[in-house]
């Protein structure tokens, strides 16, 4: 008898001690979960800014390459207009240097057909004068 009522309270004791571990840990877990939420809170808090900085760097970086853009175009635009001045002087120049050569071929056949109408005239005259002797 005595060692029944030694084995039902042992029995009864082995039952509330894995009871109260049962207990022990499901309030370690529950701790556990409320201290990860804490942290879990702190880590979307942090994540959240962090995509927030991310698109301000990415809107950032748009507003540079526009604003590098547009110093790209006004580069790109006086380098057309430069090219296309320089372009137009190269014609304005072959126009006068042909001008120029035209001038002195002009000059050149000019005195080619007085020197021919010289020659006839001296001819004439030759054959005039060959003619009276």
């Amino acid at each position: 008898m005595l060692n029944k009522t030694f084995s039902t309270a042992f029995s009864s004791w082995a039952a509330v001690l894995v009871e109260k571990r049962m207990r022990r840990h499901a309030m370690a877990r529950v701790l556990a979960k409320m201290s990860q939420t804490h942290y879990a809170m702190a880590f979307e808090r942090w994540l959240g800014w962090m995509e927030e900085l991310a698109g301000m760097r990415t809107k950032l970086r748009k507003c540079a390459q526009k604003m590098r853009n547009r110093g790209l175009a006004a580069a790109f635009t006086g380098w057309a207009v430069l090219l296309t001045e320089s372009k137009d002087r190269q014609q304005l120049l072959k126009k006068v240097v042909l001008r120029i050569q035209n001038a002195k071929l002009a000059r050149v056949y000019h005195g080619w057909l007085f020197r021919v109408e010289e020659m006839k005239k001296f001819r004439f005259l030759l054959g005039k004068g060959m003619a009276n002797m």
